[in-house]
């Protein structure tokens, strides 16, 4: 290993051996605690008493699927808002939903959905094309301010032709539709409901059409829902088609890595996908426990950019890009549970262009200096770098829960020059400021994808607020031509080809800072509950917990 490359490993490592180490005293300390429970919970547990307990590590402002586009929305979404078709958990195979069958015009503008009959609201009311037609409505009214139109990609009308059949027009062809129509922000709402209680609806509560209904939100504490008893329409990829076979779903809010590691291995929580990456070594050797993934995962951590802003020239992003050790990183931060991230795409994902294998970023300092160097960004004596009396010091905002990484991230940039102000927030204060606002240069974030075509659309095109091109919508006009030419061709050859070249010009330009691409490690007590089937739709783990049951 490199002197540089030791360094930036210890430098990583000062920012979690703290947390590790009292991760691992409180894993000792409760171990006694654990196993005096565990015979507890080996006794019997009736069926439909059952309710199991899941963990969140940050809360949301509002569940409005039209509204809120995160991660903290996106997980709870799929278990009471139920989706025209859904996706297996290859991110790829489309299986009926709400919907039994559909259709496909030849041009690709028209797609027809015929209902399941019996389909019904938590309220018992049954539900209709007309709701399906009155939820689409509402995400596209611009009154809505959707954070998220940019899924419905061309989508220009909705209509109910009778009780059980709704039709969509598009503008254009969108390969992606049908995997963007089992989104979680595609669920059917009850639309009523969401006008008459306004900004109340979901948060005071949501009429949903999934196997769960809401019971009730404690903001920073939980979210709980009960068994739908009308729900017998199942869900693609499950056994069960309901009603659930436990009693309800809560997720606790639980911001502390120690709290969550302490409420699994004492049994307060059944299963969990926010275990920090240092004790799942530990909790692999547990035998009460299982760890397990999706076939697909489409994740990746980044530092978003803010092109308008003049420290967002060309050779500070390049810089920055190769002076971040992301190896360093993921062996330090992540116990090696998780890829470096060089590109937007994840190299295990179908759709990543290997070609540019040779042009993406390494880890080399001394070329980030030297790119700085001839750029006139020059060291001061206190060595931090500036040009014509501006200090090379970008202003980055970011959650809290990345307070770890953001300043391993610092660190690094600092033996470059760089002084990296951090102004870091609980997520729901953060994702505001980083959607509505243009005070800062970076900002780090999660972007989640099921298609090369989505985190393309989503991160880059000039329409959408995390995209770096969205306050300078010239600099992104090469990209936004290749990536709507590709989400409208229909011929996967040619569509590849669209993408492989946008890709190759998101990479070229540095417009991001990819950081690591992370994994779905979802950890279930199987002495507890059974029927967990990992996910990796919009960085849900559980998908719908349809199959949830108590172990026997």
């Amino acid at each position: 290993m490199s002197v540089q490359r030791s360094r930036n490993l210890r430098l990583a490592s000062d920012q979690c051996r703290a947390r590790t180490s009292l991760v691992s005293q409180w894993q000792r300390t409760i171990g006694a605690v654990a196993l005096l429970l565990g015979a507890l919970t080996s006794l019997p547990v009736i069926a439909q008493e059952k309710t199991v307990y899941l963990q969140k590590n940050t809360d949301a402002r509002s569940f409005d699927p039209h509204k809120i586009i995160s991660r903290s929305v996106g997980e709870i979404l799929p278990f009471m808002l139920d989706t025209l078709v859904t996706v297996e958990d290859d991110l790829a195979t489309i299986r009926p939903g709400l919907a039994e069958k559909w259709t496909v015009s030849p041009d690709g503008l028209t797609y027809s959905f015929a209902l399941k009959q019996g389909l019904r609201f938590c309220d018992g009311r049954t539900l209709t094309a007309d709701d399906v037609s009155a939820t689409f409505l509402r995400w596209l009214d611009p009154a809505t301010k959707s954070t998220n139109t940019v899924l419905l990609g061309p989508l220009s009308s909705v209509t109910a032709k009778d009780h059980s059949i709704v039709e969509f027009k598009l503008r254009e062809p969108y390969a992606d539709f049908l995997i963007q129509l089992a989104s979680p922000y595609a669920g059917i709402i009850d639309a009523a409901e969401a006008k008459r209680l306004g900004d109340a609806f979901a948060v005071q509560t949501m009429n949903g059409t999934g196997p769960y209904c809401w019971k009730h939100w404690r903001p920073r504490d939980e979210i709980a829902m009960t068994r739908n008893p009308h729900y017998t329409w199942g869900a693609g990829p499950y056994d069960t088609k309901g009603p659930a076979r436990v009693a309800g779903v809560v997720f606790k809010i639980m911001p502390e890595d120690n709290s969550r590691v302490a409420a699994l291995l004492t049994g307060q929580s059944d299963a969990s996908y926010y275990v920090p990456w240092s004790s799942i070594a530990e909790i692999r050797k547990d035998s009460r426990f299982e760890v397990s993934q999706p076939r697909a995962f489409g994740w990746i951590a980044f530092l978003g950019t803010k092109l308008h802003r003049p420290m967002m020239e060309p050779a500070v992003r390049k810089a920055m890009n190769l002076a971040i050790d992301r190896e360093a990183i993921v062996e330090a931060l992540y116990a090696g549970e998780a890829d470096p991230a060089r590109s937007a795409v994840s190299p295990r994902f179908n759709g990543y262009n290997k070609a540019l294998e040779a042009r993406l970023p390494r880890f080399d300092q001394a070329a980030a200096r030297k790119i700085l160097d001839d750029a006139g960004w020059r060291p001061g004596s206190d060595g931090i770098r500036a040009k014509n009396g501006v200090k090379l010091a970008p202003v980055l905002v970011g959650y809290n829960t990345w307070r770890e990484r953001l300043e391993a991230v610092q660190g690094m940039l600092a033996e470059i020059g760089v002084d990296l102000k951090l102004e870091l927030a609980d997520t729901p204060v953060a994702v505001a400021r980083m959607l509505s606002k243009d005070d800062f240069d970076l900002f780090g974030y999660f972007g989640s994808y099921s298609t090369v075509g989505e985190v393309l659309q989503k991160y880059f095109l000039p329409t959408e607020p995390v995209s770096p091109f969205f306050f300078a919508k010239e600099q992104g006009v090469e990209v936004a031509t290749l990536i709507t030419a590709g989400r409208r061709e229909l011929d996967p050859a040619k569509r590849t080809e669209y993408f492989d070249r946008a890709q190759e010009l998101v990479a070229d330009g540095s417009f991001w800072v990819p950081l690591t691409h992370e994994r779905m490690l979802v950890v279930s007590n199987k002495t507890r509950v059974t029927g967990l089937k990992p996910h990796g739709l919009a960085g849900n783990g559980l998908y719908k917990g349809l199959d949830f049951a108590p172990a026997r």
